[in-house]
């Protein structure tokens, strides 16, 4: 009986322990947050079509037509920032090359 006593006090000691432990990471988290000023907002920047590049990802169809074609080429427009900061924007534009050079032909700006 005697060492049952023993081992829940031993375990309730580490449990212990690891609450103040815990308890000091999530205080130390929380003073850690950034002040709302940080998060202002710095302005609109217009992004335009940049280059088209071709990218291959898994194909995720089922059945046959996943086991002779594994991956698939999509086509993906960057955009870049027109004011000259740098900040550069991507997306898909599917499986048609056309699609993504005609975005890019256009030069169709996105805010």
């Amino acid at each position: 009986m005697k060492t049952k006593v023993r081992v829940i006090r031993l375990i309730g000691a580490i449990v212990f322990v690891l609450a103040i432990v815990f308890l000091y990471w999530g205080v130390k988290g929380i003073t850690n947050i950034r002040p709302a000023s940080d998060y202002e907002d710095m302005g609109i920047h217009t992004f335009v079509p940049d280059r088209v590049l071709p990218v291959s990802v898994e194909n995720t169809s089922t059945g046959r037509d996943k086991r002779l074609y594994p991956t698939k080429t999509i086509y993906v427009v960057y955009y870049q920032a027109l004011d000259g900061s740098g900040y550069q924007w991507k997306v898909e534009t599917g499986n048609k090359k056309s699609d993504a050079n005609q975005i890019l032909y256009e030069g169709k700006s996105v805010k």
